[in-house]
């Protein structure tokens, strides 16, 4: 089913780009871009954690008029939903490799992806046992648009496909364990591109 998923996004995002042809793809063309998204996260299982509100900080800068890089730095505080329960405090690093095409001046798509980081500061202390969260690395597909009311101030939309595991250690053993966090995390916002 997770690779199906894959495999249709993929299709469905290139498509789309090759589709959009070479227009004016300069809005974006070795600019730095800066902005804000409100996100939610939605895991795709319920084992490890809850669904919850993200706010994300976005940078970016277009390498070429078909290509940018995006780092985006987020926050989210989801429910943990394993016995130990408490709140995780989730920060996420992502870096993504995205392929653009811009039909009109106004309105670019893009699908990228890249690898990232999840820091997880959890304490389930209070509870039987002391527990701990524990950082750890992520993957992720993406799809979105930027739509230009100016030419340096942009409305975005973004939806990715998060890979990781929620890791945990309970701190009075020393044994630490994990349980699959995959979660699809969608987002709008601003973007000012200088």
């Amino acid at each position: 089913m997770k690779i199906r998923l894959v495999v249709v996004s993929l299709a469905v995002g290139l498509s789309l780009i090759f589709l959009a042809g070479a227009g004016a793809q300069t809005l974006m063309s070795e600019r730095i871009g800066v902005g804000a998204r409100a996100s939610y996260l939605l895991p795709r299982l319920d084992k490890a954690l809850d669904s919850n509100f993200a706010m994300e900080g976005v940078f970016s800068y277009g390498v070429a008029p078909t290509f940018t890089t995006e780092v985006s730095v987020g926050h989210t505080r989801p429910a943990v939903l394993t016995e130990a329960g408490g709140k995780a405090q989730l920060t996420y690093i992502l870096l993504s490799f995205q392929l653009r095409g811009e039909p009109t001046t106004e309105f670019a798509i893009y699908l990228g992806g890249g690898p990232g980081v999840i820091l997880n500061k959890w304490s389930a202390r209070g509870s039987e046992r002391d527990m701990g969260g524990r950082d750890t690395f992520a993957a992720h597909l993406n799809i979105g648009f930027d739509y230009f009311i100016t030419n340096n101030l942009a409305l975005n939309l973004d939806a990715k496909y998060l890979w990781f595991d929620y890791r945990f250690i309970d701190r009075e053993t020393n044994i630490t364990g994990k349980e699959l966090a995959d979660s699809f995390l969608m987002g709008a916002g601003l973007k000012y591109v200088f």
